[in-house]
């Protein structure tokens, strides 16, 4: 059911709760040992599976693995004042591409991270462009085809990883937490690990 939102509670004392029923008497409480596993939540956007656990992140796997070969690195310079992006891109066997970048403030800083695997190769020629006709250029040049992203927001805290254009399997697609755990779970690359690569191969400068 698209963008609805729907709760999967693990036991019935927990549906009792979220009923607002009123807590049982002494004569009839239930003596079995309260469950305190957690809820999983699950948001529905179209045909994917929105999971916001850590238990949901650490589970999740990418439909499309990172390639052996580290690839090129591109350096760029971005509007803002001393802040600069380093990619990683890899030509993937089926002719689609395999970008990692992290972005650093002035400071040298990490401030965003992403991956985008199974991506066809996007050429943005305008410098002169905003982030939304940067957004909406992008999105013309993608095809279809199955696609991992990986998005880390340092600033936020935010995290979040999906696959797109998969056959839906009943499993949540997308997983979204934060950027500290995403940097601890190997499935994720980590993005720590990666990062680490990433100044040694474009250099930490």
């Amino acid at each position: 059911m698209p963008h609805a939102v729907r709760f999967v509670l693990v036991t019935s004392a927990l549906l009792s709760a979220c009923g607002g029923s009123r807590p049982p008497s002494a004569a009839t409480a239930p003596t079995a040992e309260r469950d305190t596993r957690r809820v999983l939540v699950l948001r529905s956007e179209g045909e994917r599976l929105t999971a916001t656990t850590p238990e949901a992140a650490a589970r999740w796997r990418a439909a499309i693995d990172l390639p052996a070969d580290e690839g090129r690195c591109i350096r760029r310079a971005m509007p803002e004042p001393g802040v600069e992006s380093r990619t990683l891109q890899t030509t993937n066997p089926d002719g689609s591409n395999t970008t990692t970048t992290m972005i650093t403030d002035a400071t040298g800083r990490v401030v965003r991270y992403s991956e985008a695997r199974g991506t066809p190769r996007v050429v943005i020629m305008d410098n002169g462009l905003t982030p939304a006709q940067r957004d909406s250029a992008v999105r013309a040049q993608l095809g279809n085809g199955p696609r991992t992203l990986i998005s880390v927001d340092y600033i936020t805290g935010m995290a979040s990883a999906n696959n797109r254009d998969v056959e839906p399997s009943g499993a949540p697609s997308t997983v979204q937490g934060s950027a500290e755990l995403f940097d601890t779970l190997p499935n994720m690359g980590p993005p720590s690990a990666r990062i680490a690569v990433i100044r040694a191969r474009c250099g930490a400068t």
